[in-house]
């Protein structure tokens, strides 16, 4: 079985391949060309690939150990007992193969909008772990290990709003208020899956440090 990291990286090089070979005349393709739909699919695949890792290293690596834990008495309190009982409806909607879903999504499966709760979701269910704030923890780590990313003004709020435009796309079309097709900036596009990739790799170096070393890889 591939490590979560190692998923991670297949699928968001999946996404890259989707990206349009066609020269970019502009900041942007025409809204309703074919390019803009490769990179509207890349978009939803470069998302999907950032809830599958957090899934499978929640299910696969932090949940048997916290449960592990709480056998021991080590772990009795309300916290823990909270991300375990979410961390075992997670893997139910992974077992019967359920579109990759962001931990703590609803019960219905529908993509939350992720801009509009920013990381906390997903930095409470590894504070069981000992790991405060891992969303911040992660991106400053990789503005400090990588130009790209310090680059980017706002990086944690950037790659919320990317994933925000993968509900929208999924959801409203990628439609705008005026019943638009919106455009999708191709040097915006990159920048943002390079800040994936940096976000995750430095995520999951600090998840697996608070993990006993036989629940690492």
């Amino acid at each position: 079985m591939l490590r979560p990291i190692s998923r991670f990286e297949k699928m968001l090089a999946h996404a890259r391949q989707h990206l349009p070979t066609a020269p970019n005349p502009g900041p942007s393709h025409p809204p309703d060309s074919k390019e803009a739909a490769q990179e509207r699919l890349a978009i939803v695949l470069a998302a999907a690939s950032i809830d599958d890792y957090f899934a499978q290293k929640f299910i696969n690596h932090v949940l048997p150990f916290l449960e592990k834990q709480q056998d021991k008495g080590k772990g009795k309190n309300a916290a823990t007992a909270r991300v375990c009982a979410q961390g075992a409806k997670l893997s139910e909607q992974i077992d019967r193969r359920c579109p990759y879903l962001a931990p703590l999504t609803n019960s219905a499966g529908r993509v939350e909008r992720p801009a509009a709760q920013g990381f906390i979701a997903l930095d409470r269910i590894f504070e069981p772990c000992g790991i405060t704030n891992l969303s911040q923890q992660a991106i400053q780590a990789a503005v400090k290990t990588d130009p790209k990313i310090a680059a980017i003004r706002y990086p944690l709020e950037g790659l919320a709003m990317f994933m925000e435009r993968r509900y929208q796309i999924i959801h409203e079309g990628d439609f705008n208020a005026r019943h638009e097709i919106k455009p999708i900036n191709h040097n915006w596009l990159l920048k943002r899956l390079d800040l994936i990739a940096a976000f995750v790799k430095q995520a999951d170096l600090i998840i697996t440090a608070h993990l006993p070393a036989r629940r690492r890889s």
